[in-house]
């Protein structure tokens, strides 16, 4: 069909774009990526162009706006339309904490507290961004930020490179912690106390460890023998082997003493073979 070849038309236009977008380019393959994006989306009105198809042209122009806003960025003089496009372009990042439990006044009564990322400094941070937290609750989310002159509505950082990217909260202190609450059973984090040497170098002098699970279910009036018991019993079927049920077991007890942030994924044993 004619309108399938202008959907596929489309798309690579949009790939290619995506493909070859530069320092010198971005302006002129900016515009034209518009212009393939709105002849996407009328096609799919017209029912010319597949959901799945739509949604790979959408993904194409998304990152086609980030590289041209990075670009842009990267001039003195940005134009009006690159910096309108930016300050559109804001991306949450999901951050491993819980903003109850170690910065709670940044909820309660907007307090700021200074944010800063603690990697890639050899960069210059170009993503606009908000951060939120790892609890279900829509309130765990920080939009507020300090600037130099005034309040900012969102932070600049580095746009991921599939490695571990760190943020630090600043002035947080004991007061916060003191107040800190086990909203959706994050408890408290690992603490560590850094020693500033003369020289300027430094060593960590003493470790404290979190809130395990197994304590936050107990504060909760949860008894972990029960549970444990009751689990043996669920286990203790025919459709499990025994290796199974052994490693079901096992695992309840280092859930039990592992905390509830986030840990790089855990392969499990393949019991087919």
């Amino acid at each position: 069909k004619v309108s399938d070849q202008e959907s596929l038309k489309t798309l690579q236009e949009l790939e290619y774009t995506y493909k070859n977008i530069n320092q010198k380019n971005y302006n002129e393959f900016y515009h034209d990526a518009v212009e393939y994006q709105e002849e996407l989306f009328t096609l799919f009105n017209l029912g010319f162009t597949e959901l799945a198809d739509k949604a790979r042209g959408e993904a194409l122009y998304q990152g086609i706006c980030y590289r041209a806003v990075e670009f842009s960025m990267q001039e003195r003089h940005p134009s009006d339309v690159f910096i309108q496009l930016q300050k559109s372009m804001v991306t949450q990042y999901l951050a491993n904490f819980s903003m109850f439990q170690s910065i709670p006044d940044a909820w309660s009564i907007d307090q700021l507290f200074p944010v800063l990322p603690l990697s890639r400094h050899h960069e210059k941070p170009t993503q606009r961004s908000t951060i939120v937290d790892i609890t279900c609750d829509s309130d765990g989310c920080l939009d507020r930020f300090i600037g130099r002159d005034e309040i900012r509505r969102t932070i600049d950082l580095h746009i991921p490179d599939g490695n571990a990217y760190f943020l630090g909260f600043f002035l947080v202190g004991a007061y916060q912690e003191s107040l800190a609450n086990e909203h959706n059973l994050f408890g408290a984090i690992h603490e560590v106390e850094v020693c500033v040497q003369e020289d300027g170098s430094w060593r960590i002098t003493k470790m404290t460890e979190g809130d395990p699970i197994r304590e936050l279910l107990a504060c909760r009036n949860f008894n972990i023998e029960e549970l444990k018991s009751s689990y043996r019993v669920q286990t203790n079927i025919k459709s499990l082997s025994k290796k199974q049920r052994e490693f079901a077991l096992s695992k309840l007890e280092s859930m039990l003493s592992s905390f509830p942030y986030l840990t790089e994924q855990t392969e499990y044993p393949n019991f087919s073979k």
